[in-house]
Parts: C-alpha cells; structure tokens; sequence
C-alpha cells in the first residue's frame, strides 16, 4: 500500500470517528448509488433511524415525495459526482414522517486514482434558524409596507396642505401689494421695512407650498420616457432661468457633446433646473457664479453634469442634502425651500435614474443626474429591451 493511500485511508477514519461522536450533526456514508453505508448517532437521532433499520437502504427516503418525483436525489448525486461537492436546502424527511428544513452538504470520495467509492453527506437542521428568519423577513416586508403606506398619507396630505395653503398665501401677497401702493406714502421708513418682510416672508411661504406641492405629486406622477435631445432641454432650461442667472452675474458654458437620452422632458428640465439654481446661489459673497454643463457616456448610461464654483459641500452632508427639508445654511445666507435637490432626487429616480454630486467645502461642487443612454439604431435604452417612445 502505497503511502498516499495510507494517509487517504487515515484522514477517512479520522473523518469517521469525528462524525460518529457528534450529536449536533447528522453525518453518514453513501455508496456510488446512493445507498446509507454509514450511520452516526446524530444521524439517529435527527431522522429517526436505527443503523439496522437504515444501512442498505437508498439515501431518497429521506425526501419528501415532491423532490423524490422530480429527482432531486439523483441529481444531488450527479452534482456532487461531476463538481466534488454539492450543497442544497431544503425540506427532509424523518422516520415518522415529520419534515424538518436542512442545510446538506455532499461530497464524493475517490481513491487515489480517481475511482469514485461512495459519498460523505451532512445534515444540520435548520428548522428554526429558518421560521426565525422567514419571521423577521415578514416583520420587515410589514414595516415596508406600513411605511409605503405612511408615506403616502404624507405625501397625500402634503398636496392637499399644499394646495389648501395656496389660495389664501396668494389672497395675502396680493393684500400686501394693494396695501403697499395705497399706504405707501404714509408708512414710516420702519414701517416700509416691516412691509418688506411680510411679502418676503409670504413669498417664502409661496415657493415651500409650491415646492411641496412638486414633491408630493412626483411619487404618483407617471414620467413617460422617451428619447429627448438633451442640448435641447439644456438650452431651454438656460433660456428659463436667463434672467435670474443675469441678475447674479452668473456666467454659463455648455461643453463637449450633449448625446440623446432616455427620459422625461419635464423631469430632467426639474432637475438641470434645481442644479443651475444652486450653483448660482450657493457661492460666496463677492463672487460671480461660474456653471459649467457637460454630458459623459459611461456604458449605457449617460451622465449630466452641472458644475459650479460655490462654496462647496463637506463629503459627510453629500446624501443628505437630497432629503426633503435638509438644510445647510440658515434662510439669512442661502433662501431656499429645502426641497429642490429632494425634487430633483425624486425626479430622476421616477426616470429610472439617479442623481449625485461631487464635492468639498471651497472647491465648488459637481452635481450629476445619470439617465439611460438612447440608441438610435433600435429606437431603446442601450442595453434595454423596451421600445421608447420617440
């Protein structure tokens, strides 16, 4: 006998002995054709079986007769056979019929020269590891659904505010402005200076009710995609905002090629809009904002950037200034909603793609919104398979 077998023979027994003094696990020897050779005590215990009610027997008894009609076994066998091992989840069947879920492991043994002998099988019982996570994975697809469900309440009732709070905000600007121009020659300098921070204040109010109303009705909204020229929607957004970019002294460029994408005209226009906004406000003071528009392909995708030179974003607050309501600086310095990039996040995801941004504190920032890539050729997203409207 040659050293080799020698220790293949050793390290076997010693495999043996291990799996004979184990009660935690059920281990025993197949033949080629899967009959039982070799039954430990844990494997007695856990299906129930003696050694002499079990050795001889074929290892399917153990199946349920689902898996025994489908050849399950079999192709266990088959598996184990071609790849050396093979492991598989799944219900087993015990001696009184009972089943229990397991976790197996089969693996073929060979003689030195390659022969196949038989096959060593494992079984853990993982009947209640596996009720305690189908538990906790029902507890989470409740919470999921209570949550989807919470939110849309708000987002219900945050239209409903929305709109609700528009009307008499409106009755209010327009109040003011009346009042302004009939009483404005007998208003004290502090008083003219009172007035001024009530339309401030009502026009505050005015542009959260309307961003919110934008928010709420993005998650029922349906964004029909198609193919849209992207240097036209870019050009449109800059001759929208032309004079508010005017008035800051904001200098714009559009770079390079801006290829088609697929998307939603309205959507993407929301959010190239919010990004030039910001980049336009957010700079520091002295400074004339500098936006610089550029599009890359990135595989099948398309990547819109819009870069600024402002005061720029610390890497930790990147995610969440495109929450609902999160802001970095105080009304005073910066006005805002709060919920343009939350807009423009939700825009984008309701498009089927994302947004994101790259920055640091004093080195401006780059805020991108990724959109699918469209092919001419096949009249789809590169890589899809639906047909996109032209």
């Amino acid at each position: 006998m040659s050293k080799e077998t020698e220790n293949r023979r050793a390290a076997e027994e010693r495999l043996h002995r291990a799996a004979d003094g184990t009660w935690d696990c059920a281990f025993f020897a197949l033949d080629r054709e899967g009959g039982v050779e070799g039954w430990n005590p844990g494997a007695e215990k856990l299906l129930g079986y003696t050694g002499r009610e079990i050795l001889g027997r074929s290892w399917d008894i153990f199946f349920s007769p689902e898996d025994r009609a489908a050849g399950r076994p079999a192709r266990l066998l088959e598996d184990a056979r071609g790849r050396g091992t093979a492991a598989d989840e799944g219900w087993r069947v015990r001696k009184d019929g009972s089943r229990f879920w397991a976790d197996a492991r089969l693996t073929a043994l060979r003689d030195p020269e390659g022969s196949l002998q038989g096959y060593a099988h494992f079984l853990l019982d993982r009947t209640e590891a596996r009720a305690a996570e189908e538990a906790a994975q029902a507890r989470l697809l409740a919470r999921v659904r209570d949550l989807e469900e919470a939110n849309r309440e708000i987002d219900a009732f945050a239209s409903l505010a929305a709109h609700d709070l528009g009307v008499p905000l409106r009755a209010i600007r327009m109040y003011l402005e009346t009042l302004k121009e009939q009483a404005a020659a007998r208003l004290a300098p502090e008083e003219r200076e009172e007035m001024g921070r009530l339309e401030a204040a009502a026009a505050r109010m005015e542009a959260l009710v309307r961003d919110l109303l934008a928010y709420s009705r993005l998650r029922a909204a349906d964004l029909p995609r198609g193919k849209m020229d992207l240097a036209d929607v870019v050009a449109e957004v800059l001759r929208d905002l032309g004079p508010a970019l005017a008035q800051r002294g904001a200098a714009v460029a559009v770079e390079g090629d801006l290829p088609p994408v697929l998307g939603n005209r309205t959507g993407l226009a929301r959010v190239l809009c919010n990004f030039a906004v910001n980049a336009a406000t957010y700079v520091p003071p002295g400074v004339k904002p500098r936006i610089v528009v550029r599009a890359e392909r990135r595989g099948a995708r398309v990547r819109i950037w819009v870069e600024d030179n402002g005061i720029g974003i610390a890497p930790e607050h990147h995610a969440r200034i495109f929450e609902p309501l999160e802001r970095l600086h105080r009304q005073d310095e910066h006005p805002g909603t709060g919920l343009g990039l939350a807009i423009a996040k939700r825009a984008a995801e309701r498009m089927g793609g994302a947004v994101g941004v790259e920055s640091e504190p004093g080195k401006g920032s780059r805020f991108w919104v990724e959109l699918p890539a469209f092919d001419p050729e096949t009249g789809t997203a590169i890589g899809g398979n639906s047909k996109a409207a032209r």
